[in-house]
């Protein structure tokens, strides 16, 4: 088929839409598809990482489906808008992903909270919101209100057997960032989060406690890159050596 003759789908044609929606992640469908006995259809990925291979809709087992082939030709041959505001690209179907990845008007993220693995967190956020809207979603959801930020982050006195995990929201010239710091004696973590950031920056951290000092430098690339790159962490033995009861600060710079 001739794609170039293929007029784009508007993301604003619900019926359409809806039609040819997945009813795991409700994106359109990406081939291949995986369709139910009773013909319900999903994306073979979103099916994948289902814990319950069950159809979303009729709720019938889905551990053996059915290949829709000809659906995969047509929507391999679809192009759609882009999703975002103010994006003009007009994309093919099985590259929707691809493209919204790194499409520089997406500003959807996880809450920075899930992604850290504490069962503190409460409620545990599994949704994406946008960068934008993240300080509400603090403020509203977490009840941490967004701090200005001087260059130091000071957790007060600190020792590991208190078992606690403290998290401040921090504003430095519009970068929006996380710090998390968890004194467990098993599992003693810090945690430095950019949100709001479109490129790789160089995250600088001075240590303090009494006499002891510690630096780190790495680089984090922001919540819209793979989350190994998207989180400075400080592992439980360098934190333990400095949770034992005196004041702790942490001097952090960016560049």
């Amino acid at each position: 088929m001739d794609t170039s003759r293929v007029n784009p789908i508007n993301n604003d044609n619900t019926e359409i839409h809806d039609i040819i929606s997945c009813k795991i992640c409700f994106e359109f469908l990406t081939p291949p598809v995986s369709q139910c006995l009773y013909g319900h259809i999903t994306c073979n990925d979103c099916l994948s990482k289902l814990t319950e291979k069950k159809c979303p809709v009729c709720r019938r087992d889905m551990s053996k489906t059915l290949p829709n082939l000809i659906l995969d030709s047509i929507l391999s041959s679809f192009q759609v808008k882009c999703k975002f505001q103010d994006c003009h690209e007009i994309i093919k179907i099985p590259n929707l992903k691809t493209h919204y990845k790194v499409c520089e008007f997406n500003y959807e993220i996880p809450c920075p909270l899930s992604i850290l693995g504490f069962s503190v967190f409460d409620p545990q956020c599994t949704h994406v919101y946008d960068a934008r809207t993240m300080k509400r979603h603090l403020k509203d959801i977490h009840n941490l209100n967004v701090l200005p930020f001087d260059g130091t982050i000071d957790w007060g006195k600190i020792r590991t057997r208190e078992e606690k995990v403290l998290t401040k929201v921090f504003n430095d010239n519009n970068m929006l960032f996380v710090a998390v710091l968890s004194c467990f004696d098993s599992n003693s973590e810090l945690a430095i989060i950019p949100i709001i950031c479109s490129k790789t920056i160089n995250v600088k951290v001075l240590i303090k406690e009494g006499s002891n000092f510690m630096k780190i430098r790495r680089k984090v690339e922001g919540l819209r890159s793979p989350l190994n790159s998207a989180i400075l962490r400080l592992s439980s033995s360098d934190i333990v050596t400095f949770c034992n009861g005196k004041r702790l600060s942490f001097s952090v710079s960016f560049s």
